[in-house]
């Protein structure tokens, strides 16, 4: 039998919104109020910095960057520094892992599997790297991924661009890496591409992998979650 998961389309929010809003949805699942969920969102300009970045890697200093409206945020999740911006589609997988793998690393692997999938759907090969998570298309970067796991549940997941202003990249060292270029399907493809679309492959893909099917979909006004929320509203 297929595992149930619900979906949750948080809509554009400020990152810091979006992460007090992921961690209800953890907390919940913790407590066994609710299953397993997937969380999408678009998020105004933010720099996040994971476990093992420093903000040596961000290229403008720290008040200008405030001046034009770009918040940083450090993060519990791993990798290094990257930038969320409307037109990328960030997907956090609030799941208990032991439910999907033993290693974080193969769950890790797996995602980056979803991602590839969705890329082919629109005649685009993607590749792994071996060293560094996320993945690749033309020697470039589409999507960034990184984890947090407490009490064995995940939180966070990928960032995958669809189609962003790429110019914001040129304000940090990308995941830490020198030297790597961050592209976006808009890019690859020369056309924008609709985010809702893309949004239902990155489902069909999560339902490929880790053998799912949704059980609820809720938008923005379904999804929100006080203290007395659960499975049943």
């Amino acid at each position: 039998m297929k595992k149930q998961i619900n979906i949750i389309d948080i809509k554009t929010k400020d990152y810091r919104q979006a992460y007090d809003f992921q961690r209800k949805v953890y907390e919940h699942c913790y407590k066994n109020q609710m299953m397993d969920a997937l969380l999408f969102q678009e998020n105004n300009p933010t720099i996040t910095i994971g476990r093992s970045g420093t903000k040596e890697n961000l290229l403008i200093d720290e008040k200008q960057l405030k001046n034009m409206g770009i918040e940083i945020v450090e993060l519990d999740r791993g990798g290094d520094v990257t930038f969320h911006i409307p037109g990328q589609w960030v997907v956090s997988f609030v799941a208990h892992i032991r439910e999907y793998t033993q290693f974080i690393h193969s769950f890790l692997r797996k995602l980056e599997d979803v991602i590839i999938l969705v890329l082919a759907e629109y005649g685009l090969e993607a590749n792994k790297n071996e060293k560094h998570s996320g993945v690749w298309v033309f020697d470039k970067k589409i999507a960034s991924v990184g984890l947090s796991i407490e009490h064995g549940i995940t939180r966070h997941g990928f960032a995958l661009n669809v189609n962003p202003d790429l110019r914001y990249f040129d304000y940090i060292v990308a995941c830490g890496l020198e030297n790597v270029k961050m592209t976006s399907m808009k890019e690859c493809l020369n056309q924008d591409i609709s985010m809702d679309q893309v949004r239902q492959k990155i489902i069909e893909g999560f339902e490929s992998v880790f053998d799912l099917e949704v059980h609820n979909y809720y938008d923005e006004k379904g999804a929100l979650i006080d203290e007395n929320w659960s499975e049943s509203t």
